[in-house]
C-alpha cells in the first residue's frame, strides 16, 4: 500500500515541475481525484491503525507521501491558473484530505515541513477571510448605494411634491 501512496506524488521538486509543464485540465483532473484517493487512503490508514502500532519506520514511511503533497499543494494556485473552473474543487478536496491526514500523525513527524505547512495553513485560511471579508464588504456597499439612491429619490418626491402643494400660494 505504501508503495503506491508514495508513487501516486512526484517525487522530487523537479518531476512536480515538468509535470506542471505538460498537464492539461483533464491530466491534472484525474491527477488529482487519484492524489486526493492517495490523502484519503492515509486519512483512513492513520484512523484505524492503532497509534500504538505505528513504528518508525511505517511514520517515515508514511511522511514521504504527506510531504510530496505539501510540494503539489504549494504550487498549486499556478496549476489552477489556467483551469480555475475545473480543478478548484478537486484542490480544495487535495487540501481537506491532506490536513485531514497531518491531523492524525503525531507532531514530531513532519518536523522538516513545518515552514511549508504553515505556509500552506496561513494561504489557505487567509484566502478564506479575504474572501468572506470580501463579499460582505461588498454586500454593505450595494445596501449602502441602494439606500442613498432611495434617499435621493426620497427627497426629489418631496421636492416634487412641496412643489405641487404650493404652486397655487
Amino acid at each position: 500500500m505504501m508503495l503506491l501512496w508514495r508513487n501516486a506524488f512526484p517525487r522530487s521538486p523537479k518531476e512536480l515541475e515538468s509535470e506542471k509543464a505538460r498537464g492539461d485540465a483533464f491530466t491534472w483532473k484525474v491527477s488529482l481525484e487519484a492524489r486526493a484517493g492517495a490523502m484519503g487512503a492515509i486519512h483512513a490508514f492513520l484512523l484505524f491503525y492503532p497509534s500504538e502500532m505505528l513504528n518508525e519506520d511505517t511514520l517515515r514511511r508514511l511522511t514521504v507521501p504527506v510531504e510530496a503533497c505539501l510540494n503539489l499543494c504549494a504550487q498549486l494556485p499556478a496549476v489552477l491558473r489556467p483551469y480555475p473552473a475545473e480543478l478548484k474543487a478537486l484542490a480544495a478536496m487535495l487540501r481537506l484530505r491532506l490536513f485531514e491526514a497531518i491531523s492524525l500523525l503525531p507532531p514530531t513527524t513532519l518536523e522538516k515541513s513545518y515552514t511549508q505547512l504553515l505556509r500552506l495553513l496561513v494561504s489557505h485560511l487567509f484566502l478564506a477571510v479575504c474572501v468572506l471579508l470580501a463579499t460582505d464588504f461588498l454586500r454593505v456597499i450595494r445596501v449602502l448605494v441602494l439606500w442613498t439612491l432611495l434617499a435621493f429619490w426620497a427627497v426629489q418626491v418631496v421636492i416634487l411634491v412641496v412643489r405641487i402643494l404650493f404652486r397655487g400660494f
